[in-house]
């Protein structure tokens, strides 16, 4: 059973590339998990789902983080 829940991130790492992250966990799972494929699966598209929809806050305002694949999240251009 699988749970879709909000979280808060107080770190993101902003110097890694979103493939590398990726390629990463894929990893890590297959290998040091006892997860299905399936749920292997969701685990990474749920983490692409915050990586890719990052929206940080600077006082008051909400900024919500353009970005291309190959930026690390630090280089991502943001927009009110």
């Amino acid at each position: 059973m699988f749970y879709i829940v909000a979280a808060d991130v107080k770190t993101l790492y902003p110097s890694l590339y979103r493939d590398t992250v990726t390629k990463a966990l894929e990893c890590a799972l297959e290998k040091h998990s006892d997860y299905s494929a399936e749920a292997r699966k969701i685990i990474v598209e749920l983490n692409k789902i915050c990586l890719n929809h990052v929206v940080t806050q600077y006082g008051d305002q909400l900024y919500i983080q353009k970005k291309t694949e190959s930026q690390p999240v630090l280089q991502l251009t943001a927009w009110p």
